[in-house]
């Protein structure tokens, strides 16, 4: 993909609403990573939203456990 590509991309995510729908779903979402009860919530938050957007951009991700709260 060229430089003028990607930016043409962007720009189109940008300007048809789907950057502001995405933010919009994703601020919605009760995720706490300090401490509380919503483990479960985080897990989803991040299976469910941010590692299928990363895979679609061609990476690879997982989910570590923290020791701390094992």
């Amino acid at each position: 993909m060229s430089r003028q590509d990607a930016v043409a991309r962007a720009t189109d995510y940008f300007e048809s609403g789907a950057f502001r729908a995405d933010l919009a779903r994703r601020v919605a979402i009760p995720t706490e990573s300090q401490g509380g009860d919503r483990i479960d919530v985080l897990n989803a938050y991040l299976s469910d939203e941010i590692i299928p957007a990363i895979e679609r951009l061609g990476f690879r991700s997982r989910v570590l456990d923290n020791p701390a709260r094992s």
